[in-house]
């Protein structure tokens, strides 16, 4: 009886039957066992590349990840992002010991939890994200300490992220966004080769202060947004010299922003602090980031007046938004002849009380304006109509 014909078959062992497997032999042998979640090959004879044996095994059996990969003793790569993979990972791989890149990456369906990993473990890449992984992080994770960069993203881990994280010092890249995680944020300091952080879309709470990040003079993405994390904004976070992103949006700071060192000199590009509940004057310093390209600070309770001409030396502003809080902006006196704003596509004045329109007939890139619940009177001046908007709102 041919195997093919075994449709329900769940176990199959081919262990020490001389077998040669040479390239297509293993879709021919059982591409059509729908069911199969076994499969033992022990002392079989692969004749062909590693890289397309991967690639028929995933699409062959496409719910398995064959445990025997653990007994692959000098195995140091084992890449099998996107290949549809189901069931439950063999924890037993990750304890290969040398195993130095692991990436999962793009198997929703994968199921699995992470072990307790054993010292001098030589991992140096952990890719899961966008798997089905789940569970908590253990502590035991500080015993990767050769871990350079780990991407748990888009996957259903929860808990608090383990505090002895910080013991991981040849970090450079960490993605823990849209889980579940709770707690307070782990300090970084010690990981002085960061570049990129994205904690954010989880459930993190507890406030930032300098020893999380001073010190990461490497350090030139933050992603925190959608949390809980609260208390007042230290200015440190201004302060990361190579920092270009800084997304703080939907949490829970509060207080004023105090002024800070350097901003000259700053390399960030993106700031949003929206929908917080910050208060006071927006420091001057902002406005003296001038390689912005976005800036929101909308939905807070900051007061006070602005100065449109603010933003004159904001040459690559794109995106603006001071919506929806206390303030007041002042466009008098200014026009497009003796301050010309930036060339933006996005303008964003909600609720800012302005008196009258801004000038911005000189705008060409501009597709979105949202002017709406301000207090502006008269005539709608008539170049507005020729500045190429997609999106007006006029709620004046």
């Amino acid at each position: 009886m041919e195997l093919s014909r075994l449709t329900k078959l769940t176990f199959l062992d081919l262990s020490n039957v001389a077998l040669k497997l040479e390239s297509g032999d293993l879709k021919t042998l059982v591409g059509n066992l729908p069911n199969l979640r076994e499969l033992y090959l022990d002392e079989a004879y692969i004749s062909w590349k590693g890289i397309e044996w991967c690639s028929t095994l995933s699409s062959s059996l496409p719910h398995i990840v064959p445990e025997f990969l653990a007994n692959f003793t000098k195995l140091t790569t084992l890449s099998l992002s996107n290949c549809n993979l189901r069931g439950e990972f063999p924890n037993k791989i990750f304890q290969v010991p040398t195993l130095q890149e692991l990436d999962l990456y793009g198997n929703e369906k994968l199921a699995g939890t992470l072990p307790d990993f054993s010292q001098n473990g030589s991992l140096r890449e952990l890719g899961l994200g966008s798997t089905n992984f789940t569970g908590s992080l253990p502590d035991s994770i500080a015993n990767l300490t050769t871990l350079t960069e780990i991407d748990f993203s888009s996957c259903n881990f929860f808990g608090p992220i383990s505090s002895k994280m910080e013991n991981l010092r040849d970090l450079v890249y960490l993605d823990f966004s849209s889980n579940s995680f709770t707690g307070s944020i782990p300090l970084f300091h010690k990981a002085k080769k960061l570049n990129y952080i994205n904690l954010s879309h989880n459930n993190l709470t507890g406030p930032l202060s300098f020893t999380h990040f001073g010190g990461l003079s490497e350090l030139e993405y933050l992603y925190l947004q959608v949390n809980s994390i609260g208390g007042t904004l230290p200015t440190v976070v201004f302060s990361i010299p190579l920092l270009q992103v800084l997304e703080l949006q939907n949490n829970h700071f509060s207080g004023e922003v105090h002024e800070f060192a350097n901003a000259s000199s700053s390399f960030l590009y993106k700031l949003d602090l929206s929908n917080n509940y910050l208060n006071g004057s927006i420091p001057r310093s902002i406005f003296k980031l001038n390689r912005l390209s976005q800036l929101s600070l909308s939905s807070n309770s900051f007061s006070g007046t602005i100065n449109i001409e603010a933003i004159k030396g904001i040459l690559r502003l794109k995106i603006l938004d001071l919506s929806y809080n206390n303030l007041r902006i002042d466009v008098q006196g200014s026009n497009s002849t003796s301050f010309p704003f930036p060339q933006m596509s996005e303008l964003n004045l909600a609720s800012c009380q302005l008196q009258k329109f801004p000038d911005l007939r000189n705008q060409s890139l501009i597709f979105a304006l949202d002017l709406s619940y301000n207090n502006i009177s008269g005539q709608v001046p008539s170049w507005i109509w020729s500045i190429s908007l997609s999106y007006l709102n006029s709620r004046l």
